[in-house]
């Protein structure tokens, strides 16, 4: 059974890319939208009545909900990593570590010079300006060698430098503790649901003492519950699909999803500055769900399967990691007045530098990742002692 560590299972889930390209592309168009005062900028959550409220205080803000979308990779983060560990009775940690940490690190390396390279070319656009927002301004701030260190190594923390890397921080971190997220997962199959439910417990209680360990750890564990229980849930979403009506249940679920995953807005003006902590959990469960749905909903599968969702999911961990110097270069070299041109600019710009990035940063440190790994694995060779002359004369 694919619950269980011996299983030898190892077929791809398609859906899941394209929902990774999905998320990755929500991230990218949240931070083209925070260069716009009037969408960045809104400190009170009781007051509705700006031009641009309807996009952000109601279920539309699923389409630029970052931090929410950063809460989908982490679930599927679980998800995945989990798999190939109870597929393969013959998964290697020892090639798992270091080739996961060359997975990681030299694409973020990449990233934080890329950075650089746009903040150094482009340093006189870099100026506050009337006009701007907050967030815009908050990228201008002086580079050190320390700062630049502090960026790539990550788990010291980061900056502004390219602010996405602060999930990063977190991934590293539950890769590190795979075995152990494992070895729980497993132990506690039979009382799965306690262990989701705790999962969520921990991250409201993070989320109330502004504790980032316990807001975002236990989200990785959600998907490794998922994954050791992936065949029951595949199980459950064939008798679903059985059912006359299979299809309107999938479409319900998918508009609880999208209802979940934003509740936090469309509820702010009724909760106000409460809203991000008490629906917390609905936005975890949401994130789950969509998950969830990514893999068991025949539609859901379907949308995510084409071209599109899935070639932005095969370049989406470079479009992660070098979006936002794209976006704030632009958003700096345009006029205050023209800001809400950003997207409209950079989201093709920051696809195509994907792209390209993908080719020759991401693709090679996938490589040389492997290889890492095959040596990390190679036999030893021991030499037999009358080998050496002086021990044979």
């Amino acid at each position: 059974m694919l619950g269980r560590m011996g299983a030898t299972t190892s077929t791809r889930i398609g859906s899941l890319d394209g929902l990774r390209g999905v998320a990755a592309l929500v991230v990218v168009i949240h931070h083209s939208l925070l260069v716009i005062p009037a969408l960045a900028d809104h400190d009170d959550p009781a007051d509705t009545s700006g031009p641009l409220a309807w996009l952000i205080y109601s279920p539309l803000h699923v389409l630029w909900g970052g931090t929410e979308a950063v809460y989908v990779f982490f679930i599927l983060s679980g998800l995945v990593l989990t798999l190939p560990v109870l597929r393969n009775s013959r998964f290697s940690w020892k090639a798992y570590f270091p080739s996961r940490l060359v997975r990681l690190y030299v694409p973020v390396v990449g990233a934080v010079l890329f950075a650089l390279v746009l903040i150094f070319v482009f340093a006189g656009a870099r100026v506050a300006l009337v006009g701007q927002s907050m967030w815009l301004q908050d990228h201008i701030e002086s580079v050190t060698f320390t700062s630049v260190l502090q960026n790539a190594v990550l788990l010291l923390g980061t900056d502004n430098l390219n602010s996405p890397l602060w999930s990063l921080r977190w991934e590293v971190v539950f890769s590190i503790l795979l075995p152990l997220y494992i070895w729980v997962a497993v132990r506690m199959n039979r009382v799965w649901w306690l262990l989701v439910l705790g999962s969520v417990a921990l991250t409201s209680v993070g989320t109330g003492l502004g504790q980032a360990t316990l807001i975002y750890l236990p989200m990785f564990m959600i998907g490794c519950v998922i994954a050791n229980r992936l065949s029951e849930l595949q199980r459950l979403a064939h008798k679903i699909g059985s059912l006359g009506n299979a299809s309107l249940l999938w479409w319900i679920l998918l508009a609880a999803a999208v209802l979940g995953i934003s509740s936090r807005w469309w509820l702010s003006p009724l909760m106000g500055d409460r809203a991000a902590r008490m629906t917390i959990p609905i936005v975890v469960a949401a994130s789950a769900l969509v998950v969830l749905l990514a893999i068991c909903s025949p539609r859901v599968r379907a949308l995510l399967e084409r071209p599109i969702p899935k070639w932005i999911g095969a370049v989406s961990f470079s479009l992660y990691l070098t979006h936002e110097p794209v976006v704030v270069t632009v958003a700096f070299l345009l006029p205050t007045s023209h800001l809400w041109l950003t997207p409209v600019i950079a989201i093709p710009v920051a696809l195509a530098v994907a792209a390209g990035f993908h080719r020759w940063v991401e693709t090679p440190a996938y490589d040389l990742a492997k290889r890492v790994a095959t040596i990390a694995t190679r036999p030893k060779i021991v030499k037999p002692r009358g080998d050496s002359p002086l021990e044979s004369s």
